[in-house]
């Protein structure tokens, strides 16, 4: 997915039209559930979001704050948390020159040093750590939106989650909708709200409630737009996160 500050307003203004097709709420909507972007329209960052543990105090801007770290501090710090495990025979200015290589390629731009988007951009290139989607995803019966996220809510877990024989099941067209995967020996239900073409990340709630005694939890970043940016962290991640400005549902 295209990402950055020009990015993310393609991607916003996308949604709006295969929405709405002009600016306000889709036909049909409710004003209340949908947020004007200056410059590009109605679009919906409702979504519930979980809220997780007490979160360290964030400012009205739940992105990092400006920073003039290059990639290689930024890659040296992530890994001290914890980030990039997989990449222990490869130098921090080598991993760097690999991050902005997949930067450049996967945001269509490049992205300065200091945009606030940067940290999570390059955690984002640890895909065994960070999931980053796009909450407006087809959800429906046909497409299995679910089992595809709970798939890879497994692949970022760190072993922490690891579901087996993973289900979605529609009553209707509108739900209600109910996930189930077999976990430590017994079978479990999750049942996500029903928001149209909108994954519900509610369901975070029950996963993280069935992986208690793990030492993990899967964390969600607080909106910032329609897209959902997921980690499976130890409380000492979360902490060392929050230290670098990260701000957490």
């Amino acid at each position: 997915m295209t990402r950055g500050l020009a990015a993310v307003a393609t991607v916003l203004a996308l949604a709006v039209a295969s929405l709405t097709g002009c600016g306000g709420p889709p036909l049909g909507g409710d004003p209340d559930d949908f947020a004007e972007v200056p410059g590009i329209g109605a679009t919906r960052i409702d979504v519930p979001r979980p809220t997780g543990v007490a979160s360290a105090p964030c400012d009205d801007d739940p992105l990092p704050p400006a920073a003039d770290e290059t990639t290689v501090e930024r890659v040296a710090a992530l890994r001290d948390i914890g980030f990039f495990a997989d990449r222990t025979g490869v130098s921090d200015a080598e991993l760097a020159a690999e991050v902005d290589e997949r930067i450049t390629a996967g945001w269509g731009t490049d992205l300065p040093v200091d945009d606030p988007f940067r940290d999570l951009a390059v955690a984002e290139q640890d895909p065994a750590r960070v999931l980053w989607i796009d909450l407006e995803a087809d959800v429906s019966e046909e497409n299995q939106i679910y089992v595809a996220t709970v798939d890879q809510l497994e692949t970022i877990s760190a072993g922490a989650f690891a579901p087996v024989g993973v289900a979605e099941s529609w009553a209707s067209e509108t739900g209600p909708v109910t996930v189930s995967f077999d976990l430590d020996g017994g079978r479990h239900e999750l049942t996500p709200a029903y928001l149209e073409d909108w994954i519900d990340p509610g369901i975070l709630v029950g996963i993280n409630e069935r992986i208690a005694d793990r030492g993990r939890r899967f964390e969600l970043y607080r909106a910032f737009d329609q897209t959902a940016l997921i980690v499976a962290l130890t409380d000492a991640e979360r902490t060392a996160l929050e230290a670098r400005g990260w701000c957490f549902e």
